[in-house]
């Protein structure tokens, strides 16, 4: 009889234990693609778009880290490049909706000739 109450709660721990796992994953798939839009942004000769076309070639990579529904916004002004990459979660629980974003932003380099510093 103890079997019968505590089997489903063994099995809800571990699709629990799978679910963070996954999330985890996808958060780290989002701050990759920040990471990699910014670097390709930030570069003198750089722009937005190059910076897009980065992280979307790591956003649509497959795999168990894959974000639905992704979100990428590259900004890149005179001074500063944000990127922001926004997504849900792959879910294994049914009524489960988890969202991530991750926000990365850096200097834009520029050439300095020795002399003008």
């Amino acid at each position: 009889m103890e079997t019968v109450i505590w089997m489903p709660v063994l099995l809800l721990g571990i699709v629990l234990i799978a679910q963070v796992s996954v999330w985890l994953l996808a958060q780290h798939t989002a701050q990759a693609a920040a990471s990699a839009a910014l670097d390709s942004a930030r570069v003198d000769g750089g722009s937005a778009a190059s910076g897009r076309a980065a992280g979307q070639q790591l956003l649509q990579g497959g795999g168990l880290g894959r974000i639905r529904d992704p979100r990428l916004e590259v900004q890149r002004g005179t001074d500063t490049v944000t990127v922001t990459v926004e997504g849900r979660v792959p879910t294994l629980l049914p009524l489960l909706d988890l969202h991530i974003a991750r926000r990365a932003t850096a200097p834009v380099e520029r050439y300095t000739p020795d002399g003008a510093r």
